[in-house]
């Protein structure tokens, strides 16, 4: 009897994975068509795509405390992700515009502030210049020597290119399977990056996939 028991409850438990296995590889073996209707998209699936460019990758499935069915997937930017990352900016950022250069170090002294990061404190200091920026479209470091103003502005543009998806840092999506267990929708989807740009996980995906949109 005690051998028939624990037969019945590996096979409870069995079964038990097999359901949660097969609820990731629904999102796993689907695409991000679901955010574009480029078909770039379709030349790798969900699970090809995040488990090439994330590192640490964890899939699990669970259910919520309302009934839902969850799959969540979480990982880390991997080298190859960032690599990807430095190739979009270039793509998508005129950043010899002054108009968008100003954008983007506007980002990342709100990130700065935000994180208690003295970087910019002591970029003030060390070029001596005026620690107010103008504005976030007319931005300038106002340099007491106007020859640091470039220096300055070369120095600041690249702490928000290694700060806005830096190696290892973490995402997490969930999906929510649909109740006839052939599709899904995205429910949560988040990462700490300091630009507002890439806080969607559309914006991720076009840079997973090499789409660049200005």
């Amino acid at each position: 009897m005690k051998i028939f028991k624990a037969i019945i409850s590996i096979v409870f438990i069995s079964v038990l994975s097999g359901c949660g296995g097969s609820n990731v590889d629904i999102v796993k073996n689907g695409f991000f068509e679901k955010y574009s209707t480029n078909n770039t998209y379709k030349s790798m699936t969900i699970g090809q795509a995040l488990d090439t460019y994330f590192d640490n990758v964890k899939w699990t499935s669970f259910k919520s405390t309302d009934g839902e069915n969850i799959v969540e997937f979480n990982g880390v930017v991997s080298s190859s992700l960032k690599d990807k990352f430095d190739e979009h900016l270039s793509n998508t950022w005129d950043l010899n515009n002054n108009s968008v250069a100003s954008s983007f170090i506007a980002d990342g002294i709100k990130f700065a502030k935000s994180t208690n990061d003295p970087y910019f404190l002591k970029l003030n200091q060390a070029y001596m210049c005026d620690p107010t920026p103008a504005g976030r479209f007319n931005y300038s470091p106002n340099c007491d020597d106007p020859e640091n103003n470039e220096k300055y502005k070369a120095d600041a543009i690249n702490y928000v290119k290694d700060n806005i998806f830096p190696l290892g840092m973490p995402l997490k999506i969930q999906w929510v399977i649909n109740e006839d267990e052939t599709d899904f929708n995205l429910k949560v989807y988040s990462n700490p990056t300091l630009s507002t740009k890439y806080r969607s996980l559309s914006s991720v995906v076009r840079v997973m996939f090499g789409v660049y949109k200005k």
